[in-house]
């Protein structure tokens, strides 16, 4: 039941919502878009996190689709609103979510080291395996297909939401939270260090 109403949710959210958003916009009686287009926005996000949430759907979730039909609203007035809303996340939200994943983790009791290097290695090889011989099949060269390989290996913070969505809906343990955690963090620490050291040396990172 949880996974209908999951996926009817998804299906609701992106193929009826833009569109009556399109409408609702449009109103002259939609007074709160006339007073604030940013406060409009973040009403709507923190709709689909309501409606997610009783719904019992995740929050994160409900926060993905309302960025995605917020992205597709046009106009000049609601570019500039999702940029102001864009720093005020990055600087204010984003910081209190990974503040919070920190506070889940455990890394005295939880983290086993052999496991995490097993893990990172087997994610890792498979990963950068599989994105070179694509690029590789599609001719191109083998630096830019490791370029490639070292960005598609980046977990980053997509990594961090989807295993802390992952460890709350009780999937995976404490453990395997703490590993992939840092196996987001790794990886993308080392496809930083490669590009740095890669532009500094003047290596193209796609070659035409």
């Amino acid at each position: 039941m949880n996974v209908l109403i999951t996926v009817s949710f998804f299906a609701v959210a992106l193929l009826v919502m833009p569109r009556l958003m399109r409408f609702i916009n449009g109103l002259r009686s939609n007074l709160l878009v006339k007073s604030s287009v940013s406060g409009y926005i973040l009403f709507i996000c923190l709709l689909f996190a309501g409606i997610a949430s009783v719904l019992n759907v995740n929050v994160v979730f409900g926060a993905l689709l309302a960025g995605i039909v917020v992205g597709m609203m046009t106009g000049d007035k609601f570019t500039a609103a999702r940029m102001q809303i864009r720093e005020m996340g990055m600087g204010f939200f984003i910081p209190i979510y990974f503040a919070i994943v920190g506070l889940k983790l455990d890394l005295i009791r939880h983290f086993d080291w052999k496991f995490f290097v097993g893990f990172l290695i087997f994610a890792t090889f498979f990963q950068m395996a599989g994105t070179i011989l694509a690029t590789r099949l599609i001719k191109l060269d083998w630096l830019s297909s490791f370029n490639f390989g070292m960005a598609m290996n980046a977990r980053g913070g997509p990594g961090i939401v989807l295993a802390t969505v992952a460890y709350d809906l009780g999937i995976i343990n404490e453990p395997f939270f703490v590993a992939l955690v840092l196996i987001a963090i790794t990886t993308s620490l080392g496809a930083g260090v490669w590009f740095r050291v890669a532009l500094d040396k003047g290596y193209p990172l796609i070659k035409e």
